[in-house]
């Protein structure tokens, strides 16, 4: 009956078996063959470390990026601190500094001199942080591209564009009798605008190509950068239909001005901000520019 129910089993589990490896042979000897034979001593074997070869890849920036956020929102801060000159007239006008009429209006000597400070404070934020930034923001670039835009050339612009805003200033207050010394006027209040306006764009076209050089967004520089044009030209169309819709068509194109200056100063945030990203190698999840990765260009 053993014999039996052992034989049964055998029958329904398959047997298991397991298969060694093949060890490979060892070359025979012959007796008395001490060729290639490891010779035994008394000293202790030391078993030395083996090297590691650690290859390791140095980022360009080397953790010594220039500071950008402090600038960058104080420019923010100065161009939305203009953004709210209409309540700072309307706090004047309640108090009684600002009088309206019509489409002119007048300041007292208090007045006058808040919007001095005021427009001081703003002009003066905006401009240092935005020459702070500038700087900053070139040589932190320099480490991640070779060719991109100078450290010198924005701030010499800038320089450039203040010493016009103060010429102008001045020439504005002079004053000027005759027409020859009326055209003599017009003509350097023209050239200082048309020099501080070429000076502005140029600055910003020089970072919008260096933000395609080290990888960062193109597209709100370029926002930027066309949006004042547009707005200058939907100002001067809205300067034709006053004149046949009448005044208050020009109430809604100054409404309409604030919020595309809130649109322009969202624009340069982004593009200031996308700017620092690529600087610092933490660039967005998605590309705009749809270019495909270099290791499959390299196939």
């Amino acid at each position: 009956m053993l014999a039996a129910t052992l034989s049964r089993g055998s029958e329904t589990e398959p047997s298991r078996t397991s298969v060694l490896p093949a060890q490979p042979s060892l070359p025979t000897r012959a007796p008395g063959d001490t060729s290639g034979a490891i010779p035994v001593t008394d000293e202790p074997i030391v078993s030395r470390p083996q090297r590691r070869i650690v290859v390791g890849f140095n980022k360009a920036n080397n953790g010594s990026l220039h500071h950008t956020l402090l600038p960058r929102t104080m420019v923010i801060a100065g161009l939305l601190a203009g953004l709210g000159s209409p309540l700072v007239g309307f706090i004047l006008e309640r108090q009684g500094h600002l009088e309206l009429d019509g489409t002119n209006w007048y300041l007292d000597d208090r007045g006058r001199s808040v919007a001095t400070a005021v427009v001081a404070s703003v002009v003066a934020c905006s401009v240092l942080g935005w020459l702070w930034w500038t700087t900053a923001a070139a040589l932190n670039a320099r480490k991640q591209a070779r060719y991109t835009v100078s450290p010198i050339f924005a701030p010499l612009l800038i320089v450039l564009m203040s010493g016009c805003a103060v010429l102008l200033v001045g020439t504005l207050r002079t004053s000027s009798y005759g027409d020859d010394e009326r055209t003599r006027k017009a003509l350097v209040v023209t050239a200082l605008i048309v020099i501080t306006v070429v000076a502005h764009f140029l600055i910003l076209e020089a970072y919008r190509r260096a933000a395609g050089v080290i990888g960062a967004s193109q597209r709100p520089w370029l926002f930027v950068i066309v949006l004042p044009w547009v707005t200058v030209a939907a100002n001067l169309l809205a300067q034709f239909f006053a004149k046949t819709v009448g005044d208050s068509y020009l109430n809604v194109m100054a409404l309409g001005n604030m919020c595309v200056c809130g649109i322009q100063v969202l624009a340069l945030y982004q593009a200031m901000s996308s700017f620092d990203r690529a600087c610092s190698g933490r660039h967005m999840a998605h590309n705009e520019r749809g270019e495909l990765p270099d290791f499959l260009r390299s196939r």
